[in-house]
């Protein structure tokens, strides 16, 4: 196996538990159903509270990765995943639950060694397809998670489907075996610093540029969409019938596979479309998310999930690639933790944010909420494509 093969190896291993959330959000319904005499909006904290937690770890991510290396933080990331799994199941309450479910937060903060990785070991050149190609293996797994996790809570009770973070275990082995340590890591960004032309050099001293923090604020609103969809989607298959938690699983199935494909592709793909990458991501969501707030048959929910699937597998990608685009080597760990910090941010904030507010100009079901996501997503694209943060940039990608 070549260095480059195994390094992809690692990471992808790194990132197995990036669509996590997969394997709760078949479960949710069947959870409240438990738990009924706890508010809907508090059940929804189990998909939303991990985003919360993963705030302060992916902040101090790129400070550990340089402190104690890359490889050894995603170790730790995937022994907390373990963790989480094996609580949540022997639990008996809500609020231990919880708590796991913060647990499940800091290892999904730390999951950000896998993006400061990425940079540290592969060229400008390659980041696209990297990118892409990783994004393709975390949507896998979260087909696999959604399918057996659906199944898994029907057949079982829902506390089952969280016997699937025990994979990290095996993982850890992979990782070990494939990712190099923090000094060989070091090396190779001075490499990059080394090759790296004299304005870019000079650039270290300066501060985040306005593209980075245009491309946050992007991410936070389509990201606060994605909570919606997480905490909503079993809910809404629900209140309209079309099914149950094993039909949750499905069309979510659907859903990553089709962001799995893009992400596949996304080296050639996004080279077509680079400029317009960011847009085609949130506008794609946004239709995905108005059909499936329309949604009168399984039909319309597989085709808004096809929908939703190529925005997702866009915005996946091309998120990092942008981060990547607007930092350089020094600040990039620090860049790319706060980008993940956005992200958990948005989702964290999305019951908060969704309910009173899609209350205030749609309605109280969850088709409502997927009509205020549809909305403030298409929005995010349509600003993308009026204001290009790679405007900001005066020095070479490194």
């Amino acid at each position: 196996m070549s260095e480059k093969a195994k390094f992809k190896l690692g990471i992808y291993c790194m990132s197995m538990m990036t669509m996590a959330v997969m394997i709760v959000s078949p479960t949710i319904e069947l959870t409240a159903r438990e738990f009924s005499d706890v508010p809907i909006k508090t059940i929804m904290y189990i998909t939303a509270l991990p985003t919360l937690f993963a705030i302060p770890s992916a902040l101090v991510c790129g400070w550990l990765a340089k402190k104690l290396g890359g490889r050894t933080v995603a170790i730790i990331s995937m022994v907390l995943f373990s963790l989480s799994g094996i609580g949540v199941i022997l639990s008996k309450s809500l609020t231990p639950v919880l708590g796991f479910r913060a647990i499940n937060g800091i290892a999904i903060g730390l999951c950000v060694a896998s993006l400061i990785l990425q940079g540290q070991l592969f060229p400008p050149e390659d980041r696209r397809a990297i990118s892409g190609s990783t994004a393709f293996v975390s949507n896998v797994m979260g087909i696999l998670y959604a399918v057996v996790s659906g199944f898994l809570s029907k057949a079982f009770g829902w506390r089952a489907s969280y016997y699937i973070y025990l994979l990290c275990l095996p993982a850890i082995a992979v990782i070990l075996a494939t990712l190099p340590n923090k000094a060989e890591c070091e090396r190779r960004v001075a490499l990059q610093m080394a090759n790296a032309p004299k304005e870019a050099a000079l650039k270290e001293k300066e501060p985040f540029n306005w593209g980075f923090y245009y491309i946050l604020a992007l991410i936070l609103v389509t990201f606060l969409s994605v909570g919606i969809l997480s905490a909503n989607s079993s809910i809404l298959v629900v209140e309209k019938g079309l099914g149950t938690s094993a039909t949750t699983g499905i069309i979510m199935m659907v859903d990553t596979f089709v962001a799995g494909v893009i992400g596949f592709f996304y080296g050639k793909i996004g080279e077509k479309t680079k400029r317009y990458n960011f847009a085609i991501g949130p506008i794609f969501m946004g239709i995905g998310y108005l059909m499936l707030a329309l949604s009168t048959s399984f039909g319309m929910l597989i085709a808004s999930m096809v929908l939703h699937g190529i925005g997702w597998g866009y915005t996946l990608a091309e998120s990092r690639v942008l981060i990547f685009g607007n930092t350089v080597p020094s600040n990039r760990g620090t860049g790319l933790s706060l980008m993940s910090t956005t992200m958990n941010f948005g989702q964290f904030i999305s019951p908060s944010v969704s309910v009173p507010l899609a209350a205030a100009l749609f309605g109280n079901t969850s088709a409502d909420r997927f009509k205020l996501a549809a909305v403030i997503t298409v929005i995010a694209g349509i600003v993308f494509i009026f204001i290009d943060p790679k405007k900001a940039n005066k020095v070479e990608e490194l």
